[in-house]
């Protein structure tokens, strides 16, 4: 390829990065989930100065409200739009970080800038990154944690300050979720297995040591957290989800959670347009390098090329096998093995020669078409949406519906004295978005609140929990001025059946639901 040519390939597939960019930019900003009433609504308690786990129930790892606080306190506003921004940019950073990976292990451009193309255009990044939770964190700080692993032995010698660094990103990641262990697996056992030529004395005090101490450091929070309170933090992080696993299961909300029933939908992801392309391109990248292995350098030579293979590879696998874990399955849950499998190939590419490169090259641009050409009816609608903050961004909706409420309490006569009046609601952002106090108990939004009746009184009590048969009696004790009815279904039959027998009065009818005042 001629250098005008390759200039010119490379601009169109950066022109196309940015258009998908800035699509995946206004699917962000459109879209909205209930899963986002929790970490919104905790961002904000956290920065009002409550207690994570003691003053209110969240049942996921603290690293994502304890990030959205200071820009919570800083913003002063637009917590939702706020939290989809930070989230927005941990996309940005892991398509970053893959770009820096492929060139520096691919001396290409091109390549580097389709792996990002590849990237931005899969479904499962798509759904991961529109939804203000917690899966971009740790795609990022895992991305990161393994290029340090990968760049952590150089000429035989061991670089323990990137090792320690790897482990501070890991431990941030676990800190955003916690299934993001799992990655610490292949990483410890890199560590006592390289190099080779090494004592295992010396892997361990050099290698694996560090990593242990940076994984300690980036948990530093989560030991606060689980020292100062670990009944409550256990719940949170485990109990809850064995609990509302049971929840599921009664309720007929569980798929086939068996052996077989994860095989089928294993079949059914690996079979999918977004995922398949992926697949054989990696694939025939495996059997390019086994085809030019034996021509390679032997002893240090080859462990020092093909350690990136080993670092990404495993980690792919691990976070593959991960993505089909937890019951029920989700479809951005497959969002964290999509950097690590790109990783992969950009490691593969780098140890091939310049022929091998070339047809891979070629066959990369052709996943990335096919990738853009499925994403691009999504995207292309969420361009005009990208443009109009007023009437399409769902955290100015927000925004502008909770003042909204705030209005109407204002005319009733709720907010004459200093004491904030209290919404009953299970989406509690349009609460907070006008500063309007919440109930502790519903801070999760319908998570805690669904499970409720699976807990006994005492548990109820400790985790601050209340239930579709107890919601009464909470309200009961300290009676809300308003009650929001939103999209939650059954769950919000008791919230309605105590807003029209105690008298509460409809009062508008929002986009999102009916408010009731007292």
């Amino acid at each position: 390829m001629t250098w005008s040519r390759q200039k010119g390939g490379v601009t169109a597939v950066a022109l196309v990065a940015v258009g998908l960019a800035v699509g995946l930019f206004g699917q962000t900003v459109y879209n909205d989930s209930h899963n986002e009433q929790m970490y919104v609504t905790a961002g904000y308690l956290v920065a009002q100065g409550k207690r994570l786990y003691q003053d209110f129930a969240f049942v996921q790892m603290p690293y994502v409200p304890l990030l959205y606080a200071p820009f919570f306190r800083l913003t002063g506003g637009y917590f939702l739009l706020t939290a989809k921004l930070i989230n927005y940019a941990w996309t940005g950073l892991t398509a970053l970080l893959l770009y820096m990976a492929g060139r520096r292990w691919t001396r290409d451009s091109l390549f580097s800038l389709t792996l990002v193309v590849v990237f931005l255009s899969n479904y499962y990044i798509t759904r991961a990154t529109m939804e203000a939770s917690n899966y971009t964190l740790p795609m990022a700080l895992s991305l990161l944690g393994g290029l340090l692993m990968a760049g952590a032995y150089r000429r035989g010698a061991i670089q323990s300050g990137r090792l320690l660094l790897a482990g501070v990103a890991l431990g941030g990641a676990i800190g955003g979720k916690l299934y993001y262990a799992s990655l610490v697996v292949p990483c410890g056992l890199l560590t006592l297995l390289y190099p080779r030529q090494a004592a295992g004395w010396t892997r361990l005090r050099w290698g694996a040591l560090p990593l242990a101490v940076g994984l300690a450091v980036g948990l530093g929070p989560v030991w606060y957290y689980l020292l100062r309170d670990p009944d409550r933090f256990l719940f949170n992080n485990l109990g809850y989800h064995t609990t509302n696993t049971l929840w599921r299961v009664q309720s007929g909300f569980l798929e086939d959670a068996s052996l077989w029933g994860k095989l089928s939908i294993a079949r059914d992801v690996l079979a999918n347009s977004n995922v398949l392309p992926l697949v054989l391109w990696l694939a025939l990248a495996g059997w390019l390098l086994l085809d030019r292995w034996p021509e390679m350098p032997r002893g240090d030579g080859r462990e020092r090329l093909t350690l990136p293979v080993a670092v990404a590879g495993l980690m792919a696998l691990t976070a593959t096998v991960t993505a089909f874990t937890p019951s029920p399955l989700f479809p951005q849950y497959f969002a964290m093995p999509v950097p690590f499998l790109l990783l992969t190939l950009a490691a593969l590419q780098g140890q091939l020669l310049p022929s091998q490169q070339g047809i891979l090259r070629r066959l990369a641009l052709v996943v990335a078409a096919i990738s853009v050409l499925i994403i691009l009816p999504r995207h292309t609608g969420a361009l005009h949406n990208a443009l109009d903050p007023e009437k399409a961004w769902s955290g100015v909706a927000a925004h502008d519906i909770a003042y909204a409420i705030r209005g109407h309490l204002v005319q009733a006569g709720h907010l004459d004295g200093e004491a904030s009046p209290k919404v009953a609601t299970l989406s509690p952002v349009y609460a907070i978005e006008a500063r309007l106090d919440i109930y502790p108990e519903l801070a999760t939004g319908s998570f805690v609140y669904r499970i409720g009746d699976l807990l006994s009184p005492a548990e109820r009590e400790r985790y601050l929990a209340t239930s579709l048969s107890t919601l009464h009696q909470l309200l009961d004790s300290d009676p809300p001025a308003a009650i929001l009815i939103t999209e939650e279904g059954e769950l919000e039959t008791p919230l309605l059946e105590y807003a029209q027998s105690r008298g509460y009065e409809p009062a508008a009818q929002f986009s999102v639901g009916q408010l009731f005042i007292r």
